[in-house]
């Protein structure tokens, strides 16, 4: 896939940041389809990795909230830590979370979250977000570029 995207951008002159849109797009498709289209008043929770696995999860959560969804991103890591692209998305969500807006929906307020993790220890169990009964749960944290092993949280079993 690493090498789809790579090819993409260099042969047709799509940038990395447009192919994350059309992810996260997809994703929210296949999200609102599974849900009969009604995003207002779903709970999301998004949890994302520094590379650009974590940069489609960031459009993503801006996609849902802009749907009608609330949503909590959760960074493992810190923003300064991402790079190229991905920290566009993250600095996107992270600006956004900041101003406090919210997305009327109907009869729902939507608000969108941000929380980043300096070490993946200080997260788990995070008691702030069990108060939240999350509807869906977006695994954002690793991608194709993954060359190791998981360890740590990442195999604790639920």
């Amino acid at each position: 896939m690493r090498e789809v995207d790579r090819l993409t951008t260099e042969r047709y002159a799509l940038p990395s940041l447009l192919l994350m849109e059309q992810a996260a797009g997809a994703s929210a498709r296949a999200i609102a389809a599974r849900l009969q289209h009604d995003l207002s008043g779903l709970q999301v929770l998004v949890l994302c990795g520094r590379g650009n696995n974590g940069g489609d999860g960031a459009a993503l959560a801006r996609l849902l909230w802009l749907a009608g969804a609330s949503v909590d991103v959760v960074l493992f890591g810190r923003v300064e830590a991402t790079a190229g692209d991905a920290r566009t998305n993250v600095e996107i969500v992270r600006q956004l979370a900041e101003a406090n807006l919210a997305v009327d929906v109907g009869a729902h307020a939507a608000w969108l979250s941000f929380k980043e993790f300096p070490t993946d220890a200080s997260w788990w169990p995070n008691k702030s977000d069990a108060k939240v009964s999350y509807k869906v749960i977006v695994d954002a944290m690793f991608g194709t570029g993954l060359t190791r092993p998981l360890v740590g949280i990442y195999v604790k079993p639920s």
